[in-house]
Parts: structure tokens; C-alpha cells; sequence
């Protein structure tokens, strides 16, 4: 974590728990130019609440709004999902003063926007994306056994609140998730309306979770705020946050035996 409040344009040599924007010298060496770290990384930190639980994506710019045409989309632990504008991250503590949201009155942060779902726990999956349709974003939340949370994959739409992208829910699937489920994909016929489906690998809610793992697929649009399922197959014994993989009309999935389970788009 910075040591001090730093503007994006500075960053400190300390850049845990931050996006980076990294630029290639001569010869291979990165130098970082920009970052954003949260007001409350120490606090995320000490809690394993860390940001990093995957990776961030880039979205294209039919995503973007007037003052944030550049979006990328951060997750993390704690469940709030970050959109930051990629022209200028935001630094550390760069936001109102007193506004952090640990109560420590340390300034609070500087990004486009951040959302989270209420209850809804944090993320272990990178988020997927499909610009067709007014474009959506598809986020899997777990579920943990005996906790009491409520995790499902999600899907949003970003929406332009006063030049600001925001999130907005558009869909969930209709039962719960449980921690492992992976990443989601999309395959489609390029933006043509209705074409997406979503795949992901999915672990049940219970003890016992990486048994009776299945490959799913859902429609990309929700109907009535939910994402239609659209076919499931079992593979066994799972691992954990394996995202499945397309090449040539196929989806691979690795099971828990290392066989490769082929089902056809």
C-alpha cells in the first residue's frame, strides 16, 4: 500500500493491492505510469479482502461514457466490482476528503464508479463481457455453505449516470453458485442479437463442492431478471476455477481425473 496519498500520475514504489498501468523500456523493463490503489487497501489487506481475486478487464469503448470513454472493470474479495477509467486510474486516496469507506476519514477514491450487490460476497473469477445487445458484463459471485451469502452469476449493464459509468443489474441465474465455480466465457455470432450464451463451470453449494461440477450454459440476455439455462453436463469432480475454453465449435472443461470433456456449441 502507497504510504502516503499519491496521485495516479506518481506512482510509489509500493503498488501492492493496485492497478497498474505499465509501460515497456528499452531492453524489457516495465515502469509503472499510472495505478490505483483503494483508500481502504489496508484494511482489505489485513482482512484477506484483497483486490486481485481476478484478473481486470479491458472493456471496448461501446462500454464507455462521455467523461469515461476507457473503462476497466477490477474485482475483488470484498465484493464491491471497480470501474476505473484506463486514461487516469485514479491514485491512492484521490477522492472527497473524509469520504474513504473505512471510516478512517482518509480522502476516498477517485475511479468511475463501484457497485456492489447487497449480501452478495466478493468475486473469485475474472469477469466476461459481451458488447452485442447494449453490451453486459457477467460476473459469478459463490455462495459459501453454511454462511448465509447469496451468490449467483450476474450479469450487468453499464449505464451513464451523469458521464459516469455505472453498473446496473440486469439478470441472475437461478440457483446459487458455490466457491470454485470459474470464470465465465462467451461465444456468440459477433454482436448479433440473441446469439451469445454464457458458459461457465459450476460447483454446487456444500462441503463436498468439487464433486457433481457441471459445464453450464446461459443465455447471454435475462428474461424477467433471470438468465435462462440453457443445458448443463455433468463432469465429475471439478477444479476449482477452471474456465472452460472454445476452439472450433467446441467447449473444453478440465475435470478432477485431467479428461477433457468435449460438448459441442
Amino acid at each position: 500500500v502507497p504510504p502516503l496519498p499519491l496521485p495516479g500520475s506518481t506512482p510509489s514504489p509500493r503498488l501492492g493491492e493496485s492497478a497498474i498501468r505499465l509501460h515497456v523500456l528499452p531492453g524489457g523493463a516495465l515502469q509503472a505510469t499510472d495505478f490505483w490503489t483503494p483508500c481502504n487497501a489496508q484494511e482489505l489487506s489485513d482482512g484477506d479482502q484483497d483486490i486481485g481475486s481476478g484478473a481486470p478487464l479491458a472493456l471496448p469503448n461501446s462500454f464507455g461514457t462521455s467523461a469515461v470513454p476507457h473503462v476497466l472493470v477490477v474485482v475483488g474479495k470484498e465484493g464491491p466490482i471497480y470501474l476505473l477509467n484506463r486514461d487516469d486510474l485514479g491514485g491512492f486516496q484521490q477522492g472527497a476528503p473524509g469520504s474513504c469507506v473505512d471510516g478512517s476519514g482518509n480522502a476516498g477514491d477517485d475511479i468511475g464508479s463501484s457497485f456492489a450487490l447487497p449480501g452478495t460476497p466478493g468475486v473469485w473469477a475474472t469477469p466476461a463481457m459481451w458488447p452485442g445487445d447494449g453490451g453486459s458484463i457477467y460476473v459469478p459471485n459463490p455462495t459459501f455453505f453454511g454462511a448465509g451469502s447469496a451468490g449467483k452469476l450476474t450479469s450487468y449493464n453499464v449505464v451513464d449516470v451523469g458521464g459516469q459509468p455505472t453498473l446496473s443489474l440486469a439478470g441472475q441465474a437461478g440457483d446459487p453458485f458455490g466457491y470454485g465455480s470459474s470464470s465465465a466465457i462467451v461465444t456468440s455470432d459477433g454482436t448479433s442479437s440473441g446469439s451469445a450464451l454464457v458458459w461457465v463451470t459450476f460447483f454446487p453449494v456444500n462441503p463436498g463442492q468439487q464433486q457433481n461440477a457441471e459445464l453450464r450454459a446461459y443465455d447471454a440476455n435475462p428474461t424477467g431478471g433471470v438468465l435462462n439455462l440453457r443445458g448443463s453436463w455433468p463432469i465429475g469432480t471439478g477444479n476449482k476455477f477452471t474456465t472452460p475454453t472454445v476452439h472450433d465449435g467446441r467447449v473444453y472443461v478440465a475435470a478432477r481425473d485431467g479428461a477433457a470433456q468435449p460438448s459441442h456449441v
